[in-house]
């Protein structure tokens, strides 16, 4: 079941960020990075996030417990038009992954931005294995990028969508 998210998914969200974080990322980043995120901080920060209701989060839900998330809102640097839309980030518990929930979260953020935005996009670091879910979709490369984590530089690329009708 997928669900707007409540101040009450905070620590289910925050847990399940840094956990796919561990998992997906292994061989992404240095294992060092992983090794020391922290939980709670994680935890705090979609605590704030939630308070200020100001951003798109939904959760998927599955047996009795939060399993992943998506959050978005408006394209962060206005540098990729048609693009106006962001997923900043999906995550989903590895147990969880390929049952359709991924397709739901992405399906029901796209909902809520397509009467307003010309286009979805969103980043991943270079080599993710989730790209293939992405082109799956229909998402198309259209930009990469260096970014900086935790005073790191990762290679990303952007995908984007300006055809909804491929998300919905």
């Amino acid at each position: 079941m997928i669900q707007r998210a409540t101040i009450d998914d905070a620590n289910a969200i925050g847990t399940v960020h840094m956990t796919t974080w561990r998992t997906n990322y292994v061989g992404l980043m240095p294992q060092h990075l992983l090794d020391n995120l922290s939980i709670a901080r994680s935890q705090e920060r979609w605590r704030s996030r939630l308070t200020a209701g100001q951003e798109s989060i939904f959760v998927a839900e599955a047996d009795s417990k939060v399993v992943g998330f998506v959050h978005g809102g408006a394209e962060r640097t206005g540098n990729y038009p048609p693009y106006t839309s962001e997923i900043n980030c999906l995550y989903l518990l590895h147990a969880y992954q390929r049952r359709g929930l991924g397709r739901q979260l992405v399906a029901t953020i796209a909902h809520e931005f397509a009467p307003q935005h010309s286009g979805l996009m969103l980043w991943m670091l270079q080599g993710n294995p989730a790209q293939h879910f992405y082109e799956s979709l229909g998402g198309t490369v259209v930009a990469e990028q260096t970014t900086e984590i935790y005073g790191e530089l990762f290679p990303e690329i952007g995908y984007g969508w300006t055809d909804w009708r491929l998300l919905l």
